[in-house]
């Protein structure tokens, strides 16, 4: 039995609406919200959030990536630290990894150090809604100099590093 072979009409419609389509599909997208970022404090790393006017921050978590050579592979994860606000503050912390700030509880508290060859991962959920994640590595964080922060790029997915001041002035502007 032949086959039947879609008209020219057709797929030039289809053509038109896939292209007239596109703009509606990505405009309504949401713009990243650019609030976290990793600093070098003391030596160590700190969680820098910088929330929106109406955010309460409830929880900032850290997850250790380890690669697997072994199949299915697929990196194994472990959370080393995992807090969460029981108070109803609303400001803009800075808290060293592995610790627990006065009003927050801690759901793990490992102690570690950043290791070579694993990726870590700082996720922070501020009023319900999860900002982008910051993923890093222990040589991208020990080339952070004293004033600079390591944090998600414009488009939400890679990572950057910046001035701290420029990424306030960013965390301010996708709020």
């Amino acid at each position: 039995m032949p086959t039947r072979r879609p008209s020219r009409t057709l797929l030039a419609g289809l053509l038109v609406l896939s292209v007239a389509g596109t703009p509606a599909l990505t405009a309504c997208s949401p713009k990243p919200r650019l609030l976290v970022a990793v600093a070098r404090q003391d030596a160590g790393p700190v969680a820098v959030v910088r929330l929106c006017d109406n955010d309460r921050l409830n929880a900032i978590t850290v997850t250790e990536f380890v690669e697997t050579t072994e199949p299915p592979s697929v990196p194994l994860a472990s959370i080393l630290w995992d807090l969460v606000n029981l108070s109803d503050q609303r400001r803009s912390p800075t808290i060293p990894f592995g610790t627990t700030p006065s009003g927050w509880k801690a759901q793990t508290s490992t102690p570690f150090e950043l290791s070579s060859g694993k990726r870590y991962q700082l996720d922070v959920d501020a009023s319900g809604r999860l900002v982008n994640a910051v993923l890093f590595t222990r040589s991208d964080f020990e080339a952070l100099e004293p004033d600079q922060v390591l944090t998600v790029d414009a488009g939400g997915y890679g990572a950057t590093t910046m001035p701290l001041p420029a990424f306030e002035r960013r965390a301010k502007e996708s709020c």
